[in-house]
């Protein structure tokens, strides 16, 4: 790979970091990860020390570690200056200073190099970069790339971001990616485009706030879940009503005034061919009408803030009853609507274009 070492600022982040930066949970940790982009991160081995699944991705990886050293010795302290020179702009939170930010990246390349020569020979360090991956389909849980796209925006096109973004989902079931703004601390140009494309895919899109900031407004993360994975992946029925809040959310990134126009009508109509009398007490119609009710309609904090005002209105159905209907219900009822909402939004943002 034709990548110069003296062109590359070898700086990487722990595992504590990591966690910060992409929200990673107790049970996010324990699944299997490939992180991309991870330079000279100790989050491998950190990870792997605790008996964890990690892959690191990197085309730094084709250097030694002396060559790895030799270079972050060469620009840590001129990068620190920079910062020192210009410390009010940044944000010390994580970081207090910029000799704390300093003895951070030191400590973490040491612990990177302990394991790296290690690490290499099982595989956990590879030589590679996107757009393109050598890994099978869904081999991982969780991909996540950090400090690469988004953040290189006026280097990498979209088209790069859009076939990127693309592997990591084809290599995993769910990807996450930080930070959301650009070099020059600009909202990226093109992750509104990246959330419309993969929204309209089908694809669960948060973009949540992280404890970590460095960069001012460098405080958000994109998650981007397959479909599948958000019901398949939950155990507890009533938790796929639950989890469907992303129709609205999700669909919201798609056209504001597209879907504030037209969803009471199209929501109507799919639910239109769902049967009134298949299920006594609840019904699929009620049923769909319940948890598309509370997908919809931010005021709802919980599922039982909305049984509390269908209550109020004369519809006698409480939590309970509504558990045990979801373990008579099939999924595919549930793919099939978000599909249908999903087709009908998209026909009606096309002509709205093309007008």
């Amino acid at each position: 790979m034709a990548m110069l070492l003296e062109k590359v600022v070898p700086f990487g982040r722990s595992m504590d970091e990591y966690i910060k930066i992409f929200n990673l949970t107790n049970a996010d940790l324990n699944k299997s990860i490939i992180g991309i982009g991870d330079g000279p991160a100790s989050f491998n081995a950190e990870m792997t020390r605790q008996g964890k699944s990690v892959v690191s991705v990197d085309p730094l990886y084709q250097f030694s570690s002396d060559e790895i050293l030799q270079r972050f010795n060469e620009v840590v302290d001129n990068i620190i200056n920079q910062v020192k020179a210009t410390s009010n702009d940044w944000v010390w939170s994580y970081h207090k200073s910029p000799d704390d930010l300093r003895q951070n990246r030191v400590k973490v390349i040491q612990e990177f190099l302990s394991d790296y020569e290690t690490g290499k020979k099982s595989n956990r360090y590879t030589v590679g970069e996107l757009p393109k991956l050598a890994y099978d389909n869904q081999e991982f849980d969780i991909a996540l790339c950090s400090h690469l796209l988004f953040l290189y925006s006026d280097h990498l096109d979209y088209d790069f971001h859009l076939n990127s973004v693309g592997e990591m989902l084809r290599i995993a079931k769910e990807v996450r990616i930080f930070p959301l703004i650009t070099l020059m601390w600009k909202h990226s140009q093109h992750l509104d485009e990246i959330v419309k494309y993969y929204t309209s895919k089908g694809y669960k899109i948060d973009i949540e706030k992280v404890e970590y900031e460095l960069q001012p407004g460098g405080n958000q993360m994109l998650k981007i879940t397959r479909y599948a994975e958000v019901l398949n992946g939950k155990k507890n029925p009533i938790k796929i009503a639950q989890n469907m809040v992303f129709l609205g959310e999700g669909l919201n990134y798609i056209s504001l005034i597209v879907i504030i126009n037209s969803f009471p009508k199209i929501v109507k109509d799919i639910l239109k061919s769902l049967p009134k009398n298949d299920y006594p007490v609840l019904n699929s119609r009620l049923f769909f009408e319940c948890w598309l009710s509370y997908a919809l309609d931010n005021s709802l904090t919980s599922m039982r803030d909305l049984f509390k005002r269908l209550n109020n209105t004369g519809f006698e159905v409480d939590i309970s009853t509504f558990s045990k209907a979801n373990l008579h219900r099939s999924q595919k009822q549930f793919q099939g609507i978000y599909q249908k909402l999903n087709e009908l939004v998209q026909k009606k943002i096309h002509k709205k274009i093309t007008r």
